[in-house]
């Protein structure tokens, strides 16, 4: 099987000859850190650990809800927003790249899943509002939250029909980061009435364009909002973080259906072979059932060791089993590796959190 071929029969809980071997990503820190201790300076990540690639096309030149040209200003009123509306026409030709024909040709040859990147309705208020002004919003200005769901929903689905026109999409995700150690950022009833419709009418789009695989990406615990996802029209959840709380077990055991991505502590693969060998063998059953993806349950940290994070692809290379890719590293002594003492490192925070302005 090609890696679309299994990726797709995952994702609909299908037989398949081995689970597609992915990770969600790692932070420049950690890539930092792993070259220092032995990995090679222009290695690619993916190649060097053996992994199979799952790319997207990201439709905007900057990022998912960048504007052409950047705005540059916060969006905190009606008559901000009808300000901004004109640097985000859907059919600007800058929306696609110069080279969009030549690149759909060789997409209509791919042996990979393809997919298209969105950011959400909690997700493009935060954005540009910043934290505590979307939050308020809700409350305190209930036109301009409604205004920018119409207003967005309307985008994303003309954003994106000439590439589900010209394209077999194979899935869609979606960029929320709507929730933390204790839940939602939002109430349940803030969801359905600013988010639900706004997200029914692009999940149905989406639906309609043939793409029945919708993933939404949000951190932090969300094992009370997998309903309101689900009612949405989102059929899958990732990164399933552990330390938040989340629990896979049970979101798996009430929403048997669901499609999971990740849910491999990150705490856990940093504690050595030990550890590791324990946190794999408590997600393995998960795939028994088909619709879902083991991974790291978001960006490798620099916590996490090169020779421990070799030891947990051998571990998770082992419960995948089948024809996997070879990596361009010794996988083999990677236990005996792990359980020597690591070099001095400084641990560097990662990224940078939401604007709460």
């Amino acid at each position: 099987m090609t890696h679309r071929e299994r990726f797709n029969r995952v994702m609909h809980f299908q037989e398949v000859d081995r689970v597609p071997n992915e990770e969600f990503g790692y932070w420049t820190e950690t890539l930092e850190r792993w070259r220092s201790e032995g990995m090679p300076e222009e290695a690619d990540e993916e190649l060097y650990f053996g992994l199979d690639v799952r790319r997207e096309r990201r439709l905007l030149p900057i990022n998912n809800s960048g504007a052409i040209p950047e705005s540059g200003c916060r969006v905190v009123s009606l008559g901000d927003l009808e300000k901004i509306k004109p640097h985000f026409d859907p059919h600007s030709p800058e929306r696609y790249p110069d080279n969009w024909s030549d690149l759909t040709a060789q997409y209509q040859e791919r042996d990979y899943p393809l997919g298209l990147n969105m950011t959400g309705f909690f997700g493009l208020p935060r954005a540009w509002m910043g934290l505590a002004n979307c939050c308020v919003g809700y409350y305190e200005n209930p036109e301009l939250m409604h205004a920018l769901g119409d207003f967005w929903a309307d985008f994303l689905i003309e954003s994106s029909r000439k590439a589900f026109a010209e394209i077999e999409i194979d899935f869609v995700q979606v960029w929320e980061d709507m929730a933390y150690n204790h839940g939602s950022l939002i109430s349940p009833k803030c969801f359905r009435e600013f988010m639900t419709p706004y997200y029914r009418r692009v999940t149905d789009f989406i639906r309609s364009q043939g793409a029945d695989v919708i993933l939404c990406d949000t951190d932090g615990d969300v094992n009370d909002m997998v309903e309101l996802f689900v009612e949405a029209g989102v059929n899958g959840l990732y990164p399933l973080e552990v330390v938040a709380g989340t629990d896979s077990y049970a979101i798996r055991e009430k929403y048997p259906d669901l499609l999971l991505m990740g849910g491999v502590d990150k705490i856990e693969i940093s504690k050595g072979p030990d550890a590791i060998d324990r946190e794999v063998d408590r997600i393995a059953p998960l795939l028994e059932k088909g619709g879902f993806i083991p991974f790291i349950d978001h960006r490798v940290p620099s916590d996490i060791t090169l020779a421990n994070y070799k030891y947990y692809m051998f571990r998770k290379r082992e419960v995948l089993g089948g024809d996997l890719l070879p990596p361009q590293c010794d996988l083999t002594q990677s236990r005996a590796e792990a359980l020597k003492p690591a070099k001095p490192w400084t641990y560097k925070p990662q990224g940078v959190g939401p604007s709460l302005g």
